[in-house]
């Protein structure tokens, strides 16, 4: 009957919601039931469970403060491990608003408390932990050099990318997405797998400080030399990125900047456009 996965769920929550869950006998529970008769009518309710199970199994195994003395380990820490946590997050709350909308049997409520819990513990333990993480291992660094060495940079982006495969004479296409959070380009990357035969490699890059679009687009152009000034009057002062003394602030003004590259470094070779 669908009534006995409503009163399951309803059980699953509260578990959820104690204080040290039994993670591996949840994970089979609601692996059990997600694929059963009445899964369709509760699917929402399955995914809300599964992504609440995630962050769960997550501050159980990291109940520690999660510290990193060097900037570069941390980084590896997050795009390795801790990334998993907004995974989670945003489809916890993807399918908690559906819930919200149409949840059977009146289980919306039990959701709400459990969306409350893992709330505060995302933003009042987990996001600040990340941060004071980062800050303390790389202000140092971000001080003296503006950067933190040990993780590439999306300055030599398109040397390393662009440029490698044009020398191969490989066609390539760059579609740059501002502000794609890395957990979302893991789930981008794992669904054109499943849906294509083709394969992806995905890799992390550090954004120029102040990491802003304005910094970001001047920064994957190709350059010998990256500027940042600041122009304007003292009650409107506006900031402008520069690579070797072209201006990037627009469509045509990043056009001018790689077919001025390709000029120089590969004469002869077809120009370049950004859409």
């Amino acid at each position: 009957l669908p009534l006995v996965d409503a009163l399951l769920i309803r059980r699953l929550i509260a578990e959820l919601c104690s204080p040290s869950p039994d993670v591996a006998t949840l994970r089979t529970a609601i692996d059990q039931r997600r694929t059963g008769l009445w899964a369709d009518a509760y699917h929402d309710c399955y995914a809300a469970l599964d992504a609440a199970l995630a962050l769960r199994a997550f501050a159980r195994c990291h109940h520690d403060p999660l510290a990193q003395d060097d900037a570069a380990a941390v980084w590896h820490a997050y795009t390795t491990d801790w990334a998993c946590v907004d995974t989670a997050y945003r489809h916890f709350h993807l399918a908690f608003a559906r819930l919200r909308l149409s949840a059977p049997h009146g289980l919306d409520a039990p959701f709400y408390d459990l969306a409350t819990q893992l709330e505060n513990w995302y933003c009042g333990y987990f996001l600040p932990q990340v941060s004071a993480t980062w800050e303390h291992a790389a202000s140092e660094s971000l001080a003296r050099d503006g950067y933190v060495p040990g993780v590439p940079r999306l300055d030599e982006f398109y040397l390393m990318h662009v440029d490698a495969l044009a020398r191969k004479k490989r066609h390539t296409w760059a579609i740059i997405s501002d502000a794609l959070r890395y957990e979302v380009a893991r789930d981008l990357a794992d669904a054109l797998e499943a849906s294509t035969q083709g394969q992806t490699s995905l890799t992390s890059m550090q954004a120029p400080f102040p990491s802003i679009t304005l910094c970001g687009m001047a920064a994957l152009l190709p350059h010998d030399r990256y500027q940042l000034s600041c122009t304007g009057t003292s009650e409107h002062r506006t900031l402008a990125a520069t690579v070797d003394g072209m201006p990037t602030q627009s469509t045509n003004a990043r056009n001018d900047v790689l077919n001025a590259y390709l000029a120089t470094h590969q004469p002869g070779a077809q120009g370049l456009a950004i859409q």
